[in-house]
């Protein structure tokens, strides 16, 4: 059972974006302007040396490839013009498949690859505009190779209007591309030119320079904007050369009279194109037949045409129907040879062409995964030259089919095999995707689920499926949406699964609970925190009802984070009760187990038991050799622990590390904003305010614009740039800023809420700040009250309320019970976080200002010394507030050391912070 999910819902909590302004640029929150191309996060650090991008590009052995004379030559000649765009489309001569036009362009795209390493090669799928843009989808994706790159495109991935994405996603892929060393990009079987024109590139200032070439069937194609080159015919050495090279591999002039003779007598019934004399020489060498066996054969294979002509006979006319004989003799044999391959066929014909994984021809049709079993059909398939390899990039191994021969394979399975919605193979094909979409869930396999979009659309509009079946694979395509970020999609695919499953085959509680899982984490992530936990104790049901104990341990842990995320713990230590008592034996929940019990221990303060728990996370996955994205997310949660823990150094450390992990793998745009988000927060709490300041905003930008969608990230942004502004002395900034926080948080959680109220103990504190202590009490008080519902007093959070109560109860005149309530907060900050550390600091400035307040100037000089200490041998900026501090309490106590200080203070202050900032001011009118 997988733990993935729980990262998507983890992520909240540190969640950020970035923000996509028109045209090719990026835009800040301060209105600033980065464009794409140079664009960087402001730690460069994570940058990585580019790699070229280079699709896989399958063509024969070059024991076996035809080199056709001339067409290479006329490609370097339209090539060779000063343009800066080249395109040419190539044609073939009677508009069928087959004449070797993606062979011609491949084999250019190689050429050139060899001549120039660096060059960016890709190749479309450009059959219709949906095809197009899955395809665009993948390049950007590889494009995309640094951590800011990877963030600025997940960014695009969010949002919600498909146009605008993909408007998006074009500027990103132009913008790289015209950086690049030059490219060449193939657009695959160009139907119609109008639905993919946009995506052609046009002006080198947008796309830069490079080749474009198109392969088309239509010899009708106009204004294409340059060359048509035209593929004829084989000549009769050419198609003697092909044939004699694949049955037997020698050349012509190497071949008997007797085999020359049988070799044209088996020619002059072929179409003259690669395709078909491949497929025929193949399957006349496999099976040891004379010319009059082979043709006897495409013979008997004239009457199941019959059947299928009306839509197979289109231009290619009675060439098509040859090659449907040639196509279809071979499948028969194929299914010979193993009946397991008819579903196998089946699955293939029912999906899209290309790039179709490999091993989810793994399972039997009984839905049992057999090692191997892919590669033996893989094997006979290309035997009989029907695949070849896919184009997909990274290491997921797939093939693809010649359109053409996918389209016949499908016809002709299903009318001469009169396969129906009530066909058993039918059923099994739906059952064998099912699996293998929900183990790449499973196993968090983000670029798999990717590539199976394309074909999930596909096979859930096909007419063998019943209508209960296209529901079930309606609900397995919008758990797909889930994990490639089209959050909107999934949730309307989701509900309309479930609601036509409860009513019509509720008996299927297995697939239920995996739907209703999916649709609450959809409803969490959109911070629907009620539906969110309705459905996800639907699925704890329905898992429970098919005595599914690993699904059940997986819901009630997400179910238990939310509960997290909501501040309401009581609720979340109750799901883990009973995630403990189901006492599993299975160690597949382990992870998820250890990861949310760290999460828990963290957020009550328990900071040994989370870290060793998320220690003990990480270690489980080495063992398990599953260096991948949750692992990386593992690496980032023991820095929010470090952070929490107050060990900001070893926070950072372990960010970096999880950041270079992450670098590794596709992810969503809430994952990488989560990261920065982060780092942000440790870059404010080192003082390292500037970056801070700019991360958040750029954080904060895409946070607003998808403001209804993500109420709690706007706000949790709001509420760290208002920590900057408070840390950097702009009050009235700071105050706006958490306030806005506060007005969302209400909205979301309450007003009487642990969230809501760590949102107020910001706004307290810029209250004492401005000297509104009153104010400044009320929040404090009311924060203490909602906190001790779920926290006890050693956690750093009451230390924390009762120090700021304790400062303005001292202000207001309540000097007794204040400055208890400020000795506590010190004595919890020290047992917490240490003696010497920076937030220790913090308090001991406000009981130096209590002391004063008490006449005990001495104490106070001490206190004030003594957070000075502190702060300066951590160098942080912190020690400009400390000294300044100091250099008050000395002079009031009359010794002149205190007007140094301030003076000391006020030049840390002008080089830190700037001449025109508050602190500054306010340092000069003591002086």
């Amino acid at each position: 059972m997988c733990d993935s999910k729980i990262i998507l819902s983890i992520i909240s909590l540190i969640t950020t974006n970035f923000l996509f302004a028109s045209n090719n640029q990026v835009k800040t929150g301060d209105g600033n302007r980065i464009h794409l191309a140079s664009a960087k996060l402001i730690n460069s650090e994570n940058d990585i040396c580019w790699k070229p991008v280079q699709c896989n590009l399958p063509l024969p052995a070059s024991a076996v490839l035809l080199e056709r004379a001339g067409l290479i030559e006329r490609l370097k000649g339209y090539f060779k013009s000063n343009a800066d765009i080249t395109t040419v489309a190539l044609v073939g001569v009677v508009g069928m498949g087959g004449v070797g036009k993606t062979t011609l362009a491949r084999l250019w795209a190689a050429k050139r690859i060899a001549e120039s390493p660096t060059l960016t090669v890709w190749e479309f799928n450009a059959e219709t505009e949906a095809t197009l843009l899955q395809s665009l989808k993948e390049f950007s994706t590889r494009l995309a190779q640094t951590p800011d790159q990877k963030a600025i495109l997940q960014s695009i991935e969010d949002i919600k209007d498909s146009t605008d994405r993909e408007a998006k996603r074009l500027v990103f892929v132009q913008d790289v591309l015209r950086a690049s060393e030059g490219w060449v990009l193939v657009y695959d079987n160009v139907e119609r030119l109008g639905d993919i024109f946009k995506y052609l590139p046009q002006a080198s200032t947008v796309w830069g320079k490079g080749q474009v070439i198109l392969t088309t069937r239509n010899a009708q194609l106009k204004n294409v904007g340059e060359q048509i080159l035209t593929l004829e015919d084989l000549t009769p050495d050419e198609e003697l050369t092909l044939y004699s090279r694949i049955r037997h591999q020698k050349e012509p002039q190497q071949l008997t009279s007797k085999e020359t003779e049988d070799a044209q007598l088996v020619l002059k019934k072929l179409p003259p194109f690669p395709l078909d004399i491949s497929i025929a020489a193949k399957y006349i060498g496999n099976y040891k037949l004379s010319p009059a066996e082979y043709l006897a054969a495409l013979d008997k294979q004239d009457a199941s045409f019959l059947e299928v002509q009306q839509e197979l006979l289109k231009d290619g006319g009675e060439y098509n129907k040859t090659r449907y004989e040639i196509i279809t003799l071979s499948i028969k044999k194929i299914i010979e040879s193993d009946t397991e391959n008819l579903q196998k066929l089946l699955m293939l014909s029912m999906m899209d062409s290309q790039d179709v994984p490999k091993e989810m021809l793994s399972n039997t049709s009984e839905g049992i995964k057999v090692s191997g079993k892919a590669d033996k059909f893989i094997r006979e398939m290309m035997k009989h030259s029907l695949v070849t390899m896919g184009t997909a990039s990274g290491d997921i191994g797939t093939i693809s089919m010649h359109r053409s021969t996918w389209e016949i394979m499908y016809a002709y399975l299903v009318s001469t095999l009169k396969l129906s919605q009530s066909h058993p193979v039918v059923r099994n094909v739906i059952r064998s995707m099912a699996d293998y979409v929900y183990s790449a869930i499973d196993e968090a396999k983000r670029s798999v689920l990717l590539l199976l979009e394309s074909h999930g659309k596909r096979i859930s509009t096909s007419e063998l499926l019943t209508t209960d079946e296209q529901m079930k694979v309606t609900g397995m395509l919008g758990c797909i949406y889930f994990y490639t970020s089209k959050g909107k999609d999934a949730q309307e695919l989701l509900e309309k699964s479930i609601k036509y499953i409860e009513l019509n085959i509720s008996r299927d509680q297995q697939r239920l609970a995996r739907l209703y899982l999916h649709l609450g984490l959809t409803y969490r992530l959109n911070c629907k925190y009620s539906l969110a936990e309705e459905y996800l104790s639907k699925a704890i049901k329905a898992y429970t009802y098919s005595n599914n104990t690993p699904g059940r341990i997986e819901a009630l842990c997400l179910l238990a984070h939310m509960y997290v995320v909501k501040g309401d713990f009581l609720k979340t230590k109750e799901q883990l009760e009973k995630v403990k008592a189901l006492d599993s034996k299975d160690t597949s929940t382990k992870d998820i187990i250890l990861r949310v019990t760290s999460l828990v221990e963290r957020e009550l303060g328990n900071m040994s038991i989370a870290l060793e728990s998320i220690n003990q996370s990480i270690v489980q996955r080495e063992v398990a050799k599953k260096c991948d994205q949750i692992q990386a997310w593992n690496l980032v949660y023991k820095s929010l622990v470090y952070k929490d823990m107050g060990d900001y150094a070893s926070a950072a450390e372990w960010a970096k590390k999880g950041d270079m992990l992450h670098a590794e793998y596709d992810a969503t745009s809430k994952m990488y904003a989560g990261l920065i988000m982060h780092r942000g927060s440790i870059n404010r709490l080192l003082g390292n305010y500037d970056i801070s300041e700019k991360e958040i905003k750029i954080a904060l930008a895409i946070c607003e614009k998808e403001a209804e969608e993500s109420p709690m990230e706007v706000g949790r942004g709001k509420i760290f740039l208002a920590k900057v502004y408070r840390n950097t002395g702009h009050l009235d900034k700071a105050f706006t800023e958490a306030k806005a926080a506060e007005r969302l948080y209400i909205d979301l959680f309450g007003e009487k809420n642990l969230r809501t109220s760590w949102i107020r103990m910001t706004i307290g504190q810029i209250y004492n700040d401005q000297g509104k202590y009153c104010e400044a009490r009320d929040v404090f008080q009311e924060c203490l009250d909602v906190h001790r519902t779920m926290l006890s007093d050693a956690h750093p959070k009451i230390g924390k309320i009762l120090s700021e109560l304790g400062y303005a109860q001292v202000k207001l005149g309540d000097i007794k019970q204040g400055h208890a309530n400020l000795e506590l907060g010190l004595k919890n900050y020290e047992a917490h976080y240490g003696k010497d550390h920076l937030r220790t600091a913090y308090v001991l400035r406000l009981i130096s200002d209590s002391l004063q307040l008490q006449g005990d100037l001495k104490g106070a000089e001490a206190a004030a010394l003594r957070a000075y200490t502190i702060c300066q041998k951590a160098n942080h900026p912190d020690q400009i507030l400390s000294l300044e501090r100091l250099g008050d309490v000395r002079l009031k106590s009359g010794n002149t050391q205190g007007s140094d200080d301030l003076k000391k203070a006020l030049n840390m202050a002008e080089i830190t912070f700037g001449a025109d900032s508050p602190h500054v001011t306010r340092i000069k009118a003591k002086l």
